[in-house]
Order: C-alpha cells, then sequence, then structure tokens
C-alpha cells in the first residue's frame, strides 16, 4: 500500500528525505450516498462564485454572476431538497448564456503528468500509472468528452508489464482517439544533459514502441516540465517524424519572462517546430474559472493566434482528472464572459493553427530555450552525470564494435550471437530511463539514486562483457586458419581520423621478446633525465625503461574515423607473440580500443 501525499512522503518537509519508520492507521471508513442533486447544486455555486472572483471588477458578467449566486442562496433550503432543482435551474439560466462566433478558443486536455521518479523512486511509480490511468479510463465511461493524453513509453510498458489487464483497456480507449499516447519519447528526458546520441535514441526507441503498440507514431514532442531545451531538439524531433511541441517550464523563469506562447522553434540546422506554451502556465491545472479565463488573458501572440491549450489533471504525483474538474469544464464549456471550451486532442490542436493559417503570423525563435531557474541541477549529484555519460560512451562502442564483427562475420544478416540487439536494447532502455529529467538534473531524493547508481553499474557489467565478446568475435574471424598471424589494432571509435601518441603498455611482454633488434628508443633515468633523443615519425615508438625496468611504451598512430589500423610494422614485432584481447576500456577520456586482427583483413 502507498501511503504519501501527492509529493512524496519528505519527513518534516517535502524535498527531505523520508522517514523509512512512519507508520499510518486507518481509523475510520465510511460508506455514503452520493446526493447527485446536491453535488450538482455545489458544482453551480463553485463557477459562479469564480466569474464573479475571477472576471474584471468592471466587468457586467461578473456582477451578473455574483446576483445569480446570491439569488440560489436566498432559495436555497438544505430540508427541502424540491428547492435543489430550482436553484440548479437558476445556475443553469446563467450559464446557457452563450459566446458570439468570433470568441477565443480554448482546448481542454486531461493529462496526468507523472515523474518517473522525484520525490519517490521508481517502483512508486508503476503504481502511479496504475491509479491515475484507471481513474482516467472510468472516467470516460460517464465523461464521452473526456480527451485524456499521457507521455513516456517507458510508462506504458511499466503498465503492460505489471497491469496487463489495465493496459488492455487503454489500447481500447486509444483506438477510440481518447487515451492519446504523446511525446515520442522513452521518458521526459532531461534536455541538456544527455549526449546527442541519446536525444535520438529517446526518439527513436520511443517511436519504435508506440509503432508497435498503438499502431501509429507519436506527432507531438511533449516535455513540459524538463529545465531548458537544447537547440539541437528540432533536428531531432524532425528526423523522428515530429512537426509539434509543447513545454510550460519557461513560464517559470526568473527574471526573463518568455514573450510568446505559440510560436515557431528554429533549431541549429534550421529545422523548425509549432510550439505552444499552455498560458495558464501549468500542466496540472484544476479547470478553474480562473485557469480558463487565464488561458486567453495571458496568451502572448493573440492577434496572431486564436487558440490556446489547458491542461487540467493532478500532475507530478499522478492522479488525473476528476470529476469535479470536468463538472466545471462542462458548465464552462460556452457560456458568455469564457473563452469557448473544446474538447480535442492536440494533433487537432496544432493542426488547427495550421489549417487556419495563422502560422504565417508567428514568429520564429531561434536557439536554445534557456531556463532561468533550477541551475544548481548542472552540479549536483556529480556521481550520477559521471556515470551516465561512462555508460553513453560504453554503449556507442559496444554498437560499434559489435557491426564490425558482424559484417566481418556474416555480412549483413543480423545474429544475436555477435550483434546483441536485444541486450543492448534492454541496457539503452536502463540508461534512457536514468535520463528522466528529475534523475540526471540531480533533484531527486536520495533513495531514487540508490537504485540509479545500481542502474549504471549494470549497464557498465554488463557492457563491458558485450564489449568483450564483440571483440572476440572480430578476432576469432580474423585468426581462423592461421592463428599464429595476430597483431595488435588500434580501433577509433570516434567519428574523426586522429593522429595521437597512445599508451601500449599492455603489449609490453610482447614487444620486450619480440621488437626488431633496429627499433628507436629513448632511455630516460630514474631522475626523469631523457638520455637520447628520438623525433617522433609516422607510426613511431618511444621506449622508456626506468631503473633498469621496462615501464613504459608510448605509440604514435594515425587512425581514421571509426576505423582501425594496425601496430605491427610500427612495434616490429613477431605477431605469435601477441595475445587476441583487450586489457581496458576507457570510457571516460573516449581513449583507443586495443585488440588484435589478422593483417590480411585490414582495409
Amino acid at each position: 500500500m502507498a501511503a504519501n501525499g501527492m509529493f512524496g512522503a519528505g519527513s518534516g518537509g517535502m524535498i527531505n528525505p523520508p522517514d523509512q519508520d512512519r507508520t499510518f492507521v486507518l481509523r475510520e471508513a465510511c460508506i455514503a450516498v452520493f446526493d447527485r442533486d446536491c453535488y450538482n447544486l455545489l458544482m453551480d455555486l463553485n463557477i459562479l462564485h469564480d466569474f464573479a472572483k475571477h472576471l474584471p471588477a468592471d466587468s457586467t458578467r461578473a456582477y451578473e454572476a455574483l446576483l445569480t449566486a446570491n439569488d440560489i442562496v436566498n432559495h436555497c433550503d438544505p430540508f427541502k431538497r424540491e428547492t435543489f432543482q430550482r436553484c440548479h435551474e437558476k445556475a443553469q439560466s446563467f450559464f446557457s448564456q452563450r459566446n458570439g462566433p468570433c470568441r477565443f478558443t480554448v482546448s481542454a486536455i486531461g493529462n496526468c503528468h507523472i515523474d518517473c521518479a522525484w520525490l519517490w523512486p521508481y517502483g512508486e511509480t508503476i503504481r502511479k500509472c496504475a491509479r491515475s490511468w484507471s481513474s482516467a479510463i472510468r472516467l470516460m465511461e460517464d465523461y464521452p468528452e473526456l480527451v485524456f493524453v499521457a507521455s513516456q513509453a517507458q510508462q506504458y510498458e511499466w503498465v503492460k508489464q505489471n497491469y496487463p489487464a489495465l493496459y488492455s483497456q487503454v489500447k481500447a480507449r486509444a483506438s477510440e482517439g481518447r487515451f492519446i499516447p504523446v511525446g515520442g519519447t522513452w521518458v521526459e528526458m532531461d534536455g541538456n544533459l544527455p549526449s546527442g546520441e541519446s536525444f535520438v535514441r529517446q526518439f527513436l526507441i520511443g517511436q519504435r514502441f508506440f509503432k508497435a503498440e498503438f499502431g501509429s507514431y507519436c506527432e507531438e514532442f511533449w516535455l513540459p516540465d524538463t529545465f531548458g531545451y537544447s537547440a539541437q531538439l528540432p533536428q531531432v524531433m524532425k528526423s523522428a517524424g515530429i512537426r509539434h511541441f509543447l513545454t510550460q517550464k519557461l513560464s517559470w523563469n526568473l527574471t526573463n519572462k518568455f514573450p510568446h506562447s505559440t510560436f515557431y522553434w528554429e533549431g541549429i540546422d534550421g529545422s523548425r517546430c509549432l510550439v505552444h506554451f499552455p498560458p495558464a502556465d501549468t500542466y496540472g491545472s484544476d479547470a478553474s474559472v480562473h485557469d480558463v479565463h487565464k488561458s486567453e488573458t495571458n496568451m502572448k501572440d493573440k492577434g496572431r493566434s486564436s487558440q490556446s491549450l489547458l491542461l487540467y489533471g493532478y500532475g507530478d504525483g499522478g492522479g488525473g482528472p476528476t470529476e469535479d474538474m470536468l463538472e466545471r469544464l462542462k458548465r464552462m464549456r460556452n457560456v458568455e464572459g469564457l473563452p469557448k471550451l473544446v474538447f480535442e486532442s492536440p494533433s487537432k490542436f496544432f493542426v488547427g493553427i495550421e489549417e487556419r493559417g495563422e502560422c504565417n503570423q508567428l514568429v520564429t525563435w531561434v536557439g536554445e530555450l534557456y531556463f532561468e531557474l533550477h541551475r544548481g541541477t548542472y552540479t549536483s549529484q556529480a556521481q550520477v552525470k559521471q556515470a551516465n555519460r561512462k555508460c553513453e560512451v560504453l554503449l556507442h562502442d559496444i554498437e560499434f564494435l559489435a557491426a564490425i564483427a558482424k559484417f566481418e562475420s556474416c555480412g549483413l544478416e543480423l545474429s544475436s550471437d555477435i550483434y546483441p540487439k536485444e541486450e543492448l536494447l534492454r541496457l539503452w532502455k536502463l540508461l534512457l530511463l536514468d535520463q528522466f529529467h528529475d534523475v540526471l538534473p540531480g533533484s531527486s531524493i536520495r533513495e531514487v539514486y540508490v537504485d540509479v547508481m545500481g542502474h549504471f553499474k549494470e549497464i557498465q557489467t554488463a557492457g563491458n562483457n558485450l564489449l568483450s565478446s564483440s571483440i572476440s568475435a572480430v578476432t576469432s574471424k580474423s585468426t581462423q586458419g592461421h592463428s599464429d598471424r595476430l597483431y595488435p589494432v588500434v580501433v577509433n571509435t570516434l567519428c574523426w581520423d586522429r593522429q595521437e601518441v597512445i599508451d601500449a603498455s599492455h603489449l609490453l611482454t610482447a614487444v620486450a621478446q619480440h621488437a626488431s633488434p633496429s627499433l628507436p628508443l629513448i632511455q630516460i633515468t630514474g631522475d626523469g633525465h631523457s638520455l637520447g633523443k628520438y623525433e617522433l615519425q609516422t607510426a613511431g615508438v618511444l621506449w622508456c625503461t626506468c631503473w633498469s625496468f621496462l615501464v613504459l611504451l608510448l605509440v604514435y598512430v594515425d587512425c581514421p574515423s571509426m576505423g582501425y589500423c594496425s601496430l605491427n610494422t610500427a612495434l616490429g614485432l613477431d605477431a605469435s607473440a601477441v595475445p587476441a584481447s583487450v586489457v581496458e576500456h576507457k570510457a571516460s577520456s573516449q581513449e583507443f580500443v586495443f585488440c588484435c586482427e589478422d593483417s590480411s583483413n585490414l582495409y
């Protein structure tokens, strides 16, 4: 059983660590009869009160709402139920006064932004998804107008694995266009810290999941709560087939308020996407008069665009829309004094902007969308950031070497024993999960990072095994038929040519026994002074000795991008003495990877 509030269970404060010994006592359980007439009247009064409170003080409609509410209070007798219906009719008379044909429109979309981890660990998020999504499914039975969206393929996979019956209902509602997958990414990731490859993988793996499970790709990038947005994202979105983007986080800016609500965002390469920031400045609206009214008054591009989005439903800790929210929206759907309300999908909202020709009037923002808050997230939890980068590099190198092994071994047909497709996908999913926007930046509680560091350790352990297997596959293929013809090889896993001096000390034993007598040396004494001179030539070698013990071997190499080169000429080796193995993979500095390859297979 989960016993925590919307924002976790911090001891003495929201962001404090939870008290692991805290207990809860269930003292009373009540059964009540729901009084629909009384409930309707209370909802009427709630909306009328907010009309009077939030509309401008000199607004005629605000005065009319106040007088209507006062009339209801005067005529309602709690002990005479027949007065409830008559008072409800008075309220309906107010709500039935409609807007004109040119009124500003607000698209109401239900959601329940659920952080994969924050003030609770991943395990609790799985339960949050089940509770929130099942609530939305139940509400759809009574409110056919409800359109509900949920992002993050990871959460769909969690529900599929742990709540298969609920997942079947989600897919059924999705086929009706009422439970709508959005986002296109594996999780709502951090928008600055991951590598470009990780951004691509978020969309690649996320979009593949949505296509396989729901029959179509997501049309909108959905990232309402991350701490800034890299200027490379429009290009990545475009490559993933996404043209629209929704967020609202920049409304929190500390100093400079972002000047637009609907606009085009242009990235580094000139790629553009249509963007909307909901003017209510929240992804968790309670569907109040205040938020609906603000959706128009705070719209920064009025005149250029005549519609905005309202995202309603409890978020962060989940929960989603409630019956109260939907009842309020029903009363505000088309009433004079507020913008028109429609229930529609995000896709229909964005396409509507394009079809009305409003795009020609929108401005374009070029470059990064910088968030002026939460700046400490660039430095907190440094070990997490370091481990993330190491794992990114490790997975890159595994795939590169596995691909070489694949092509060297059996052509283009994939083979799971050479190219570990499924295991790589599993490790990438784990890494992408830990790039969630409250995890990688360092804003979660300690319990989260216990899980995260375990994930990174698993990735590194399994990844290093895959790396060794890939290299073994390359060398075993290349040595077939002439196992005594092994040569040391340097592999450059980066995408540019490299001319560098590298440390090849793990080959010292073989070199010392089999090197050419004419190989040039530098002798270095114990005090560090050189006893001779040698100018580095292409594929040159420095031998270094200290107190008569061989301790260091440096080799100059010229290696092509995403390729490899042999060291046999430089070292002057008898190849049969060189072991076919990799001693170390230094992912943190992206150094060369050493392996051994038959010289006849070099290209």
